[in-house]
């Protein structure tokens, strides 16, 4: 039997989070189902299959957003991750969990925290003709860059980094999508990630206009907030030892928060945890 759990994951407010859909128990779905569900659900869904004995992992998921599939989502891993204690597969502890992008380390703490890790990031500064159409398909001029940079960065999943000088450019802009797609399809990025730094030096608001996932924006987008802080890392922007957060889906009234940690290695580089709370809204 099958059983289906909605969940807002990233809440920072009752109405705040990203949407999810954790189907327990998928192992006789077939793709076309999947499919299916993710598009009358609207937003990421999730689906538990048993463990693949060659990959030394507890659990393992796929990803469906409404329009495909997607190698990993930080949230819907957490989204699955609360599932399974409320349903009580699991408790607090250590978990791997398989996915097309790899293993991925999760936890969930003694407290009920959520968290999910990511490894070291990949970043490459844009030239300047790819950065004035991305700067077109925002709808901004250089002058609202908080700086002249523009990266593409990778954890898991390509993300665009765009700074921004305050919140109120970024509660603003109004991007024209077909060019955000069609840029986005060119440099290799799954989506535009347009944030600011707050009063506060290690939180920071972010937006995500997706390349092509079958809505325009997320209210919570955790592999973006993994690419952000290891490039804020890179640059000197913070302190690698000072928890940063991120907080996102204000401008579409859904508040959300975000908590990235970062994790030294032992061979030189970093890795980092992204933390959240869920809130369940329904179950099948």
């Amino acid at each position: 039997m099958q059983t289906q759990i909605a969940l807002r994951v990233f809440t920072d407010h009752p109405k705040g989070g990203n949407p999810c859909l954790v189907t327990l128990n998928a192992d006789n779905f077939s793709e076309a189902q999947m499919k299916e569900i993710a598009a009358n659900f609207g937003h990421e869904c999730a689906f538990l299959f048993k463990a693949d004995p060659e990959e030394n992992c507890d659990f393992s998921l796929r990803f469906f957003l409404p329009l495909e599939e997607t190698e990993m989502c930080g949230h819907a891993t957490l989204a699955a991750l609360w599932a399974l204690k409320d349903q009580g597969r699991i408790s607090a502890g250590n978990y791997r969990i398989g996915t097309k992008s790899g293993v991925i380390d999760t936890r969930i703490g003694t407290d009920g925290s959520l968290a999910f890790s990511q490894p070291n990031v990949f970043s490459e500064t844009l030239d300047p003709e790819k950065k004035s159409r991305i700067l077109s398909s925002l709808k901004i001029t250089e002058n609202e860059l908080a700086n002249g940079e523009i990266i593409n960065a990778c954890t898991s999943r390509m993300k665009t980094l765009v700074p921004l000088q305050s919140t109120m450019i970024l509660n603003s802009l109004s991007p024209d999508f077909d060019q955000v797609k069609e840029i986005c399809m060119e440099i290799g990025s799954t989506g535009l990630y347009p944030y600011c730094r707050s009063e506060q030096d290690t939180m920071f608001h972010a937006r995500q206009f997706p390349r092509s996932a079958g809505y325009p924006e997320d209210a919570a987008t955790g592999i973006a907030a993994s690419a952000l802080a290891g490039v804020l890392k890179q640059t000197g922007v913070i302190n690698s030892h000072r928890r940063i957060t991120v907080l996102q889906g204000e401008a579409m009234g859904n508040p959300s928060r975000l908590d990235v940690d970062f994790e030294e290695s032992t061979e030189g580089g970093t890795g980092y945890w992204i933390l959240g709370q869920c809130i369940k809204i329904g179950e099948t």
